[in-house]
């Protein structure tokens, strides 16, 4: 599935699935639904939602599908009531932190690095879906500023 939502892409095709759950019902019932977390390659999160029409989420007679946008917060939040402990620190790793991060007002500017750490910070990207500039302004903050 493929949607823009307030000018962002999010493609259930390009997107890195990071895992899945449902409401324990098979999938031939008709209030069964399916959520899979993904995240983009810019670092956006978000649920694609698959529901059978008599499920909570049914907006048609014939159930359907949805994405719906999340913050960094919100899909920590779900890997870890949904998803097995392996799979949220292979997602997330040692994120704690980042949370504050994400909430504090922000200024915009441009900084030159050597290109081992960005290199780090790309693959730091890659395995936890976080943002850079949380990464940056997480490892400032462990080193005291």
């Amino acid at each position: 599935m493929n949607k823009i939502i307030k000018g962002k892409r999010y493609d259930t095709y390009s997107a890195r699935s990071l895992g899945e759950w449902d409401n324990g019902c098979p999938p031939e019932y008709r209030d069964h639904y399916k959520e899979t977390l993904y995240v983009t390659k810019s670092g956006n999160y978000f649920i694609h939602r698959e529901n059978n029409y008599g499920s909570q989420y049914a907006t048609s007679p014939d159930g359907g599908e949805d994405i719906i946008p999340l913050t960094f917060y919100e899909a920590k939040e779900l890997a870890e009531k949904h998803l097995a402990n392996y799979e949220f620190k292979e997602i997330f790793g040692d994120a704690e932190g980042l949370l504050d991060v994400a909430y504090e007002s922000s200024e915009k500017i441009t900084l030159s690095l050597p290109s081992n750490i960005v290199k780090s910070l790309k693959e730091r990207k890659e395995t936890t879906g976080a943002n850079v500039s949380w990464l940056v302004a997480k490892a400032l903050r462990d080193a005291g500023y």
